[in-house]
């Protein structure tokens, strides 16, 4: 029972850590998977040094309020402006975070590498005593027995965690049942005891208040957790006539009036109407709060099918949005993902709309990935394509930061459609460049599809009107600065599109590369100083707690094991998103998954053991390249119930080897607690190997993994054959 709970309390524990740090530091939501990988270094130390007499648990409660507290000082500075955690402008040269703009007011500014190497090291440390106890238990019992109740309290732990998703309970619930479960081995000496239950309920205080307290001046209406972030949201007047929503204390979007003056949603719609264009049929992806879907019936829309991802955002809109567009019996809504949804329905549209498409987070922490980047590829602008009538238009629209993605963007347009988009700008500016500073805010409207009409009217010099009217043959624009997009100043009478400087070449994000934020393909000099660090205080803690008592123990099979088995989680996880969606219940069903394979492994290997080594690695090595011959792209065309059979098959069957590989290793393990906390460290090394998907992209890290287990099978040494002997203590047979 001791094992089963303290794997239930390492997994739950760790779950907390990486929801409740990105939703308080700004900018961390793109970083939860050094969250994770913190968590492993933890676990694998503390398994490492399980035989130390002296147990590190008693500093955890130490530890666990320093976190916290820590993360409400930033939290604090941040939200009253005097400090707030900052990426390096030359940055978004080459990758974009969403959200970093708005730092940019605060008198300090802390350099995200030091705020993620704190959040690295505490959370690391918070780990290490969990992992003595479970690096304990593990050498009390036989390897695979001790196994088997890992993985069964992980299970319960996954299934629990996601039982708190579901029904939205707060950071107070996630924290109170980890403190409560650690009281369990914290008890000892009478006064250290006590100091270690005031610390943790000094921790859950700290955390109510911050769950609690208001954002701003003004107040905020509500906070809710939703599975992806911490959601905030204020109303500006009593009955609601307009909400702001951040999520995860980065402002996300407005739910604003579009009955009124013309807003940038209208702007499309202007230019489709005028030239005698009417999307009665409209899908809406990203649909949000409803500002888009409010445009499109405000413009006669018979029929609009809205999709977002996030269900409170959802809910938000249809409680609070002024114009009440959920309500309209012509909209059908659903919460989805959008690349699933497309690929799953067999309606056809006059007009689909990306309506202000960005996540803010990971689609998985144990990926590079963000959470809408499989709607930015080629393969999904052609589902797209797919799904318009023969008069069809696409539109997408955004504040897209930088010109190189503004162009990357019309450039995948054009190798979809074969032919070059129109693209509007607010501010209007002349030609969209790479050789000309961009404006930050800078709100690009992409559109594509049947557009001959509107082509040819600009090309006769003739503009659209924003109100109601004629077209004319000259063009009045006027200044356009706004954070969210809202009502266009009286100035803007029409607009017209901007030239595209394009560059000669660019790469152009697919599903097996869908980095549409990284300029270009490789690593950023600033992700291999993250690496570095990471490497760094991981040597640091590891040798600091493993002094002379590692020495001759380092177990290379395990190690390499724990690597290639990380990078063949990880893509399986990105797989089966792009397949069946990113949403939170498709992630928890293939972690889940992928744990009762480990544990359906364990429970064969218990009852027939093998020795056959080489059959098994041949076995694993062709089901490697079978998933890399046939990557999962090319089960997309498969009917439903193909797919859904077919693809997890092929997906999961070198998990399911890989595990009686493991498995059978560990069954003759002579040294539980080091073996499985090597096997940890290797998993943390595959984590940080993941990052080479931006490289080589996704489909090429199963070579990586290959090339480990390879090396796992170069390095493996016999082992004894394990029996009980009579006092039910383990012997070499």
């Amino acid at each position: 029972m001791q094992l089963f709970l303290i794997s239930f309390l390492i997994l739950f524990l760790e779950l907390a850590c990486i929801r409740f740090l990105p939703a308080y530091v700004r900018l961390l939501g793109y970083f939860a998977n050094t969250v994770l990988l913190a968590s492993f270094l933890g676990m694998s130390v503390g398994c490492l040094t399980a035989r130390r007499k002296s147990t590190f648990l008693h500093a955890a409660p130490l530890l666990i309020f320093l976190m916290v507290s820590l993360t409400a000082i930033v939290w604090g500075l941040s939200n009253y402006k005097r400090a707030d955690v900052s990426i390096s402008p030359e940055l978004s040269k080459a990758l974009i975070y969403f959200g970093a703009d708005q730092t940019a007011s605060t008198p300090v500014h802390l350099p995200l590498e030091a705020v993620l190497s704190v959040a690295f090291l505490l959370v690391a440390l918070i780990f290490v005593g969990l992992g003595q106890i479970m690096g304990r238990e593990f050498d009390r019992y036989p390897p695979i027995t001790a196994y088997m109740i890992n993985i069964t309290g992980s299970l319960v732990g996954v299934a629990a965690f996601t039982g708190t998703s579901s029904l939205s309970l707060t950071p107070v619930w996630w924290f109170g049942v980890s403190f409560l479960l650690m009281c369990w081995w914290l008890r000892g000496v009478r006064w250290r005891s006590t100091a270690n239950l005031i610390l943790l309920m000094l921790s859950i205080m700290t955390i109510y208040l911050l769950d609690h307290v208001t954002q701003s001046p003004s107040g905020d209406a509500g906070t809710h957790w939703s599975p992806y972030y911490k959601i905030r949201y204020a109303l500006s007047s009593k009955d609601g006539e307009q909400m702001s929503i951040a999520v995860n204390e980065i402002g996300h979007q407005c739910a604003n009036d579009v009955s009124g003056k013309p807003t940038v949603y209208s702007v499309p719609y202007a230019m489709l109407l005028q030239s005698g264009f009417h999307p009665d049929r409209t899908l809406v992806i990203g649909a949000g709060s409803g500002n888009d879907v409010a445009a499109a019936l405000r413009h006669g829309a018979k029929s609009v099918d809205a999709v977002e991802i996030d269900p409170f955002i959802m809910q938000l809109g249809k409680l609070y949005h002024p114009n009440q567009p959920y309500q309209d019996t012509r909209v059908h809504l659903t919460n989805d993902d959008g690349r699933s949804f497309v690929r799953n329905t067999h309606q056809q549209y006059d007009l689909i709309v990306y309506g202000l498409v960005d996540s803010l987070t990971l689609m998985s922490t144990y990926s590079s990935v963000r959470l809408e980047t499989y709607l930015f590829t080629l393969q999904a602008f052609r589902d797209i394509k797919a799904h318009l009538d023969e008069d069809g238009v696409f539109v997408i629209y955004n504040y897209f930061r930088e010109s190189w993605l503004a162009l990357r963007i019309a450039n995948m347009l054009e190798e979809v459609y074969g032919e070059e988009p129109l693209v509007f700008t607010f501010p209007p500016v002349k030609e969209v460049s790479l050789t000309k500073k961009t404006p930050t805010k800078m709100f690009s409207i992409f559109v594509v599809g049947k557009i001959g009409a509107l082509r040819q009217r600009y090309q006769k010099g003739q503009v659209f009107l924003l109100k109601s009217g004629t077209s004319g043959s000259t063009t009045s624009v006027g200044a356009f600065v706004s954070h969210l997009p809202g009502e266009i100043p009286e100035g803007v009478k029409a607009i017209s599109p901007v030239a595209l400087a394009a560059p000669e070449s660019t790469v152009l994000p697919a599903d097996d590369w869908p980095f549409l934020y990284l300029r270009e393909r490789g690593l950023p000099s600033y992700l291999l100083r993250g690496m570095a660090l990471v490497i760094l205080i991981s040597l640091l803690v590891l040798f600091t707690f493993g002094k002379g008592e590692l020495k001759g123990r380092f177990n290379p099979h395990f190690f390499f094991l724990g690597a290639a088995f990380m990078l063949l989680e990880t893509k399986s996880v990105t797989s089966l998103a792009l397949l069946f969606g990113s949403t939170w219940r498709v992630n928890a069903v293939v972690f889940f998954s992928i744990l009762v394979m480990i544990l359906l492994a364990n429970l064969y290997v218990l009852k027939r053991p093998s020795e056959r080594f080489a059959l098994l690695y041949t076995l694993l090595i062709a089901a490697l390249l079978a998933n890399y011959a046939l990557p999962a792209q090319s089960f997309l065309g498969l009917a439903g119930i193909a797919r859904l059979i077919l693809s997890p098959v092929v997906i999961f069957l070198p998990i399911l080897l890989a595990a009686l590989v493991f498995a059978n290793s560990f069954r003759v393990s002579q040294q539980p607690s080091a073996d499985i906390g090597w096997n940890i460290a290797g998993v943390m090394i595959g984590g940080l190997c993941e990052n080479l998907s931006l490289l080589m992209g996704c489909q090429n890290l199963l070579l990586v993994a290959a090339a480990f287990y390879l090396l796992s099978a170069l390095t493996r040494k016999p082992g004894f054959r394990h029996e009980l002997g009579p006092a039910g203590l383990e012997v070499p047979a």
